[in-house]
């Protein structure tokens, strides 16, 4: 698949999972190349983070290295925090803590939130 792309085969690869079945030896798989992002809070990276975002970490102090300027709030903090103005980052180690933050800032009315899984 990589050499596929490398050489610019077309169809492409990229977006395709393929399968193999060891007991009948048959290859199979779908694509998702076309496939439409899904409605939701969308993932950045750490470089993608702006200087007028609020960042959020929501995992304990002192378990991770802080992601500078992030504030450490307790997930079931959330309920009571107050919402600002701008793009909420919520950051956890593998984004599941921090889309159920979003999922409760959403409720509560932020429209604009973002996800960041950063399990270092």
């Amino acid at each position: 698949m990589a050499l596929s792309v490398l050489i610019g085969l077309e169809p492409s690869p990229l977006g395709r999972i393929v399968t193999l079945d060891m007991a009948s030896w048959r290859f199979g798989g779908f694509g998702f190349d076309d496939a439409t992002e899904a409605p939701g809070f969308g993932f950045v990276a750490a470089a993608q983070i702006v200087a007028n975002d609020t960042v959020i970490d929501l995992r304990p102090a002192g378990t991770v290295h802080r992601i500078q300027g992030a504030q450490m709030i307790a997930p079931g903090d959330l309920a009571d925090w107050p919402i600002p103005a701008g793009r909420v980052v919520l950051c956890s180690s593998t984004g599941l803590c921090a889309w159920r933050g979003a999922q409760v800032l959403a409720a509560r009315g932020a429209t604009v939130l973002a996800l960041l899984a950063d399990g270092q």
